[in-house]
């Protein structure tokens, strides 16, 4: 069958995805992941090409019945003979266009970055929760009242208090009064104390292993319950098939999270998805696996930024056809045959790798530091500083104390 000599093809231009560069012959040729690909089936073909960008830089959403935007509507209104650039095939898009022969399929999923926590001034009292810590100051005041009572005042309350307080830290006791009735108390009191510092020094030798970080979302649920609470927003690019399904899933925490984006406009160009999809450490982007997967699933980005397993929505991906479209057999040929040869994903794997290359630089301000700098020790000085201090009072304090009891004695 004889094809024509050009075709002319709709697609986004997207670096490292589908990119157009000259010859020096005055010639074209592509590049990126769908580039190369349709470059082999081009050229299995023997078709030249001429590649139309939509103004709208859009895939294509139905807006009005028969009215498409983006790659879509140039195919359905004639003014390309086929489009490309990861699109869904769906019943809708059927009535407008025919579709090639699906060369992957797609689903819809989140990115996000981990989540992490810093050491903080008060990190280690969080190895016990509140009531904890109340219960063991509630049973240090009263411990030290039944003392203070047992001993029948010969003991000084603070004393008393101080003492019980060492002995948490594992420290001796020093009570002066010794009889069946304190030992019977303080056998008990050293029991629970031993029990206490144990336990804590357990969590806080887990902790310096590995530090808790901050639970990082995981599935769509996780992320509605977050943006329904403020703690994170979600974003979807406005011109991909997972602004509907967000928008009408039959999921009703996902709607949640479609009445959110609505409400706040939390919406990605085309330009925005490419280039900076990750707009903050407390965001989430909702997009097509297969494209996040192609940005994050490679180099020190699979470590640093989580490409959630729940995935739902699945969708076949192929290429755009015009209705009349003169050649759809033949083109749904080579495209199987280069499929099945992993031609496919050759190309979608090189042109990742070149992502990251080229992308890795913007994305540094994410990475964590791993070496303590003197910001890390702060708090510790802090203390540190506020403890001396404290010390330098009470010195000052003895001091005063001891010449005001020379004075009286002196005076007597």
């Amino acid at each position: 069958m004889e094809f024509p000599r050009k075709w002319i093809i709709a697609a986004l231009n997207m670096s490292n995805i589908f990119e157009v560069h000259k010859k020096p012959n005055g010639g074209h040729y592509l590049s990126g992941g769908e580039g190369e690909f349709l470059q082999d089936i081009l050229t299995k073909l023997g078709i030249d090409f001429e590649i139309a960008f939509p103004k709208d830089m859009e895939f294509g959403r139905e807006l009005t019945p028969g009215n498409w935007t983006g790659i879509i509507g140039m195919v359905n209104r004639g003014e390309a003979d086929i489009g490309i650039s990861g699109l869904g095939i769906f019943e809708d898009r059927f009535r407008a266009v025919d579709f090639s022969f699906p060369y992957t399929t797609d689903g819809i999923t989140f990115v996000m970055i981990k989540q992490t926590s810093k050491w903080e001034a008060l990190e280690f009292i969080r190895f016990f929760d509140l009531w904890t810590w109340f219960s063991i100051l509630g049973s240090l005041l009263f411990m030290t009242t039944a003392l203070f009572m047992i001993t029948r005042h010969a003991e000084w309350f603070d004393n008393i208090l101080l003492d019980l307080f060492r002995a948490i830290l594992k420290q001796p006791l020093n009570l002066q009064k010794n009889h069946l009735k304190t030992k019977f108390i303080t056998c008990s009191w050293l029991i629970l104390t031993s029990m206490l510092a144990y336990f804590y020094w357990t969590g806080l030798q887990a902790f310096l292993t590995k530090p808790a970080g901050v639970k990082t979302v995981e599935t769509f649920h996780e992320l509605s319950e977050a943006v329904d609470k403020g703690a994170l927003r979600a974003f979807v690019p406005k011109s991909t098939f997972a602004l509907p399904f967000v928008m009408n899933s039959p999921e009703e925490s996902i709607r949640l999270i479609g009445r959110k984006i609505a409400e706040n406009n939390w919406y990605l160009t085309t330009r925005e998805l490419m280039t900076h999809p990750l707009q903050s450490k407390d965001a989430a982007t909702i997009a097509s696996r297969n494209l996040l997967k192609f940005m994050f699933q490679v180099g020190e980005f699979k470590s640093r930024i989580l490409i959630s397993k729940h995935e739902t929505y699945f969708a076949s991906t192929g290429m755009a056809l015009r209705k009349d479209f003169c050649c759809t057999a033949e083109l749904r040929k080579v495209i199987s045959r280069l499929i099945s040869a992993g031609i496919f994903t050759k190309c979608f794997k090189t042109s990742s790798f070149k992502n990251w290359l080229a992308t890795s630089k913007p994305f540094e301000d994410i990475e964590e530091d791993n070496m303590l700098a003197i910001e890390d020790f702060s708090d510790v000085f802090l203390m540190f500083s506020v403890g001396l201090f404290l010390a330098l009072l009470v010195f000052l304090a003895e001091i005063l104390v001891y010449h005001l009891k020379q004075k009286r004695t002196k005076r007597n």
